[in-house]
């Protein structure tokens, strides 16, 4: 249970309250030597709603942000402004800004409010009944049934965990009844399993207790308040190891967010987490008295180190004021010392042990502080040797700009060949082709010719004989009656008779002669078409075989044409390759030059922070 003053003080006449009373002393004067953990029973409502706003106004990382719930103050929680709640009064319309008869949330909250800031021992009871009064109106609110949950477990009057237990899990099935989104969800549940925790603390039910605990840090694994309450209940069940690990990783967020702070250099937010630590409720519990122990330790570590450690920052501080290396401070340099002094005339002598510890942040930062100047130091002499290069970055840029210019023009003279031969081979395939066509279809018309058809060929050389013995018989016949007597050619019959008689024999012979030449006439027709039609075959295999050739021929006279132009192409290449080498060669004798030159005035100067460095 919390501590309170009067838990303090009074008279105890049993050996147990004897104890238990000696045991909370020495926790709480401890914590408030060293931890900053002092109870004070007048930090009113006001100043709690005042450190919520300025926790909620950090920005923290995520495995660090989450706002510490302290089980003894878990009522508070539900009327803080936190993104959680707000999204809560979203999802069951809960309006704290307009009153009326359908709406009675402005009513509760006020009397809420009211129980909450009543101090222990005081009568609470009008402010609790009068909220009952209203949440009978609202049963059916999950946000509503969490503040009746509340009441039952934190009112002396109507204590009653059980029921408080009852009501949570009512409002956790009309909570994820409803449409949650994603961003919430997880956070929702890990709500929830942590207040369930709280209500079997509050009943004095530690094992199950201890297993709400558990399965919230299953939802969330960096949840801290699940993970003080779940040392809390190891500690009772006798598990010290466990309970011992839990604080440590308690304590050491603790210091991740003073770190933060101090890697922020704002000073406000490290007094607010030195004061608003969660390390100081172990101080504030006397269950948590088994751990002492472990602080105890801790406090030898700061005595040996942590505290040589601070007075080194503080020496080293006056020591590099002393320096004239001001004319180095960059604006991370002065926000840096700036924090620095303020924390060294702030905190000197103060013997809290998160201090010490996230004191080593402090000297990581002086050491930054040191870094950064030999930085500048170097920055400034390098940043002239490099200028003092640039004539040979230059021309190497301008050989290079060169050379990429024939590379470029190579590539696109080796573009424009294939496309040209591209052209050709397509030019000249039009031509072969045309010619092979044509040839082709010569071949194909062979019987369509008349002088190559032996039918024709035979009927018109009959024909022709024919004509000539018709022709042979009248010459023949008219020649042998004109070397007739005349007396026998009285008579007309005997004219005719001579003329067929006579001209015949000459007619037939020639018929005869005519009809043999006309038959060796059709069979030299047939030879010759055959023997036409395979030399045009041939001359079309021919042209085939031309037309590859004259393709390859085409190739062969590009590629040995682009083959020149890139031999020509890159030996110009290699020349500008080998400048490019000579001037890298140059640069690099300059610049050790230049480097050893700066570096002995660099060394000048960095003698001025030796004794900063370890």
């Amino acid at each position: 249970m919390k501590v309170h003053s009067e838990d303090l003080t009074g008279n105890y006449y049993t050996e147990e309250k004897v104890l238990a009373n000696q045991i909370a002393t020495k926790l709480l004067s401890f914590g408030k030597k060293y931890i900053q953990s002092d109870y004070n029973e007048n930090y009113d409502y006001i100043q709690k709603l005042k450190e919520n706003a300025q926790f909620n106004s950090i920005p923290l990382p995520p495995d660090i942000a989450e706002r510490f719930i302290f089980y003894e103050n878990a009522p508070n929680y539900l009327i803080f402004d936190s993104p959680l709640i707000s999204y809560l009064h979203k999802t069951f319309k809960v309006n704290h800004t307009m009153l009326g008869g359908n709406n009675p949330q402005l009513q509760l909250k006020e009397f809420y409010i009211k129980w909450l800031k009543q101090k222990k021992g005081t009568d609470t009871k009008y402010f609790a009944n009068s909220m009952l009064h209203y949440l009978e109106k609202t049963k059916n609110n999950g946000f509503n049934l969490l503040i009746h949950a509340m009441l039952l477990s934190y009112d002396e009057g109507l204590f009653d965990p059980a029921k408080s237990i009852e009501l949570i899990n009512r409002a956790s099935d009309l909570i994820f009844n409803k449409h949650i989104d994603n961003e919430y969800l997880n956070e929702l549940k890990y709500f929830l399993k942590t207040i369930e925790g709280f209500f079997y603390l509050k009943g004095s039910n530690i094992d199950q207790s201890n297993k709400m605990f558990y399965e919230a840090l299953d939802l969330k694994h960096t949840g801290i308040t699940a993970k003080f309450h779940l040392a809390l209940t190891e500690i009772e069940l006798e598990n010290l190891p466990l309970g011992i690990s839990l604080v440590d990783e308690i304590y050491n967020t603790d210091i991740a967010r003073l770190n933060f702070a101090i890697q922020n250099n704002s000073f406000s937010i490290y007094e607010f987490f030195l004061n608003h630590s969660i390390t100081k409720y172990f101080f504030l519990e006397p269950k948590y008295f088994p751990v002492l122990h472990f602080f105890e330790d801790k406090l030898e570590l700061f005595k040996s180190h942590n505290k040589a450690s601070f007075n080194a920052v503080k020496s080293s501080l006056f020591n590099l004021q002393e320096i004239k290396v001001a004319n180095y401070f960059t604006e991370r340099i002065q926000a840096n010392l700036k924090f620095i002094e303020i924390y060294v005339k702030k905190y000197t002598g103060n013997e809290s042990l998160l201090l010490s510890d996230s004191s080593q942040e402090v000297v990581k930062k002086f050491d930054e502080i040191i870094e950064i100047i030999s930085e500048q130091i170097k920055q400034k002499y390098s940043e002239g040797l490099n200028e003092r290069l640039k004539i040979f970055d230059n021309k190497i840029e301008e050989i290079k700009t060169e050379k990429t210019h024939l590379e470029n023009e190579l590539e696109s003279y080796h573009r424009r060949m294939n496309e040209k031969l591209k052209m050709r081979i397509v030019d000249f395939e039009s031509q072969m082709d045309a010619t092979i066509n044509a040839l082709e279809n010569q071949v194909n018309n062979i019987d369509e010719r008349n002088d190559l058809d032996p039918t024709v060929v035979f009927k018109n050389a009959f024909t022709y004989t024919s004509m000539l013995s018709v022709l042979v018989l009248l010459l023949a016949g008219f020649a042998s009656y004109t070397n007739s007597e005349f007396k026998e050619m009285a008579n007309f019959s005997n004219v005719v008779k001579t003329v067929i008689v006579e001209g015949a024999q000459w007619s037939l012979i020639t018929f005869l002669v005519g009809t043999i030449i006309s038959i060796f006439t059709t069979i030299s027709t047939i030879l010759h078409k055959s023997s036409y039609k395979q030399n045009m075959v041939r001359k079309v295999k021919n042209y085939i075989d031309e037309k590859e050739k004259g393709k390859i021929e085409l190739r062969k006279e590009t590629e040995f044409t682009i083959k020149q132009f890139e031999q020509k192409t890159k030996s110009r290449i290699q020349v500008f390759e080998t400048e490019i080498a000579d001037y890298l060669e140059k640069r690099q004798i300059e610049a050790e030059r230049l480097q050893n030159e700066a570096n002995g005035k660099i060394q000048l100067e960095l003698q001025k922070l030796h004794g900063f460095y370890k």
